[in-house]
Parts: C-alpha cells; sequence; structure tokens
C-alpha cells in the first residue's frame, strides 16, 4: 500500500477503536474460544491484547479477535472460499486417516 492508503487505513482502525469498546476480562476468542490469560501464555506482548477485527470492503467493525485468529483470517484474505477449501482439505487428511 501507498503511504496515503496505509495512513487512511491507520485512521479508520483508529475511529473503529474508539467506536467499539474494548472486551472485559472475561471475554473469550469468538473463534478459538482462548481468554487472555491462555493467550499470554504464549510469553509474547503482542498476544496478550484483543485485535479489532474489522471489514476491508466495508469498514466496519466485526469484532475483537486473538492475534492468531485474526492473522489467521488474514492470510487466507478473508475469503470464506479459501476458508471452506481448508476445511474441506483438513476433513479429507481426517477421512483417509480414519479420524
Amino acid at each position: 500500500m501507498c503511504k496515503s492508503c496505509t495512513n487512511g487505513h491507520r485512521k479508520d482502525i483508529a475511529q473503529l477503536r474508539a467506536e467499539n469498546d474494548y472486551p472485559d476480562d472475561d471475554y473469550t476468542c469468538p473463534i478459538c474460544a482462548k481468554d487472555i490469560e491462555e493467550l499470554g501464555k504464549y510469553d509474547q506482548p503482542m498476544m496478550k491484547t484483543w485485535v479489532l477485527d474489522h471489514c476491508h470492503t466495508t469498514k466496519t467493525f466485526r469484532g475483537w479477535l486473538c492475534r492468531l485468529c485474526n492473522d489467521g483470517l488474514g492470510r487466507f484474505k478473508d475469503s470464506k472460499e479459501l476458508v471452506n477449501k481448508a476445511y474441506t482439505y483438513l476433513q479429507e487428511h481426517d477421512n483417509k486417516n480414519g479420524l
């Protein structure tokens, strides 16, 4: 991304953070169901905070995730098709191995 796009993205994130309350202490990631204490076991400061997840197309807030789950969605480019393909791939492996 160019500097202008990057700066615009940062402004969008800052606005979404201001509009959406940070999770309470008893919050768990809606994908992996880990709480902040469990995530803290990774002994990396960046793992001990929730990440604001948003839609890059609509620039809308989706929720708070752990960094690992947010990174996972990003690596799949927020594509439901790619996530479904990954799920199918894992299912086929399980079926081959009798799981």
